[in-house]
């Protein structure tokens, strides 16, 4: 399996939750002990490196394992702050590709 990092999306294919709507993404924030973190209804995430975060929410902690690989890959908008200074104007926007995974929020519910 194609393991996700922080900043790749993840596709709902079916929800279970009102906050997140079906054919909606989220962005994979974190990635440790088999799970990633999702953040849903996402503003535009902040990249560092390999750090991500990302005001929005509902938040999840999927397991890998409910994650499938897609061949799709699009262009993500990301922001940092200029020469590593934050302030007032010294946000910038930037575009990277990222990797797209589907999940069945629904099929987690049930195994539980």
């Amino acid at each position: 399996m194609s393991i996700p990092r922080p900043g790749d999306l993840v596709e709902v294919e079916e929800t279970d939750d009102v906050l997140i709507e079906k054919g909606s993404y989220g962005v994979i924030v974190n990635v440790q002990r088999g799970m990633v973190v999702v953040v849903f209804n996402y503003y535009t995430p902040y990249k560092k490196g390999n750090y991500v975060t990302a005001s929005g929410g509902p938040v999840r902690e999927i397991p890998l394992k409910y994650l499938k690989p897609t061949d799709k890959v699009v262009e993500q908008t990301f922001w940092t702050w200029k020469g590593d200074i934050p302030g007032e104007g010294r946000g910038v926007y930037f575009k990277r590709k990222v990797r797209v995974f589907k999940v069945n929020l629904q099929s987690i519910s049930l195994d539980k």
